[in-house]
């Protein structure tokens, strides 16, 4: 069994779900991620709950695509939650806007993915608000993948 890898929607956002499946279906991607509620006050998000056409696309998109919904995010934190307590404000925009590809960063992926199961799926989130405007989405989603293969040592795909 191959690895499965999944567009996750900060890589794309905020692209709608019905176009994440044909752009993820295009580049070799098995999956996308969508993201039902905005992480924070006015952030981005894919509204599938409360528009019944953009749903009924998406479920349309998955069957024309064969490309499969991964993950749905989001998380809602309680009253007890205290930022301040998680990280600085440097991390928390790397994190959110300023993330690498695999492989240009310092963490050790290709150790880590050593340690677990060859046939996990993985999930490609890597939010970039310098790269993803200048090169587009479908750009910065081909370089994710490819990067990604390359850390898990995967093939490349003949689609892309």
């Amino acid at each position: 069994m191959s690895r499965i890898y999944s567009l996750a929607y900060l890589t794309s956002a905020p692209m709608a779900p019905p176009d994440a499946l044909v752009l993820a279906g295009k580049l070799g991607y098995q999956a996308i991620g969508a993201r039902l509620a905005p992480a924070m006050p006015g952030g981005d998000f894919s509204p599938l709950v409360t528009q019944p056409a953009m749903l009924r696309e998406t479920i349309r998109r998955i069957a024309d695509t064969g490309v499969a919904v991964f993950d749905v995010e989001i998380v809602r934190l309680g009253a007890d939650f205290k930022p301040d307590h998680v990280t600085n404000a440097e991390l928390i925009y790397t994190a959110r806007c300023a993330r690498l590809l695999p492989g240009d960063g310092g963490i050790d992926l290709r150790g880590l993915l050593g340690a677990l199961p060859s046939d996990l799926p993985l999930s490609l989130e890597i939010p970039n608000d310098e790269w993803l405007p200048k090169l587009g989405a479908e750009e910065w989603a081909r370089r994710a993948l490819a990067a990604a293969r390359r850390i898990a040592g995967d093939k490349p795909s003949t689609i892309a």
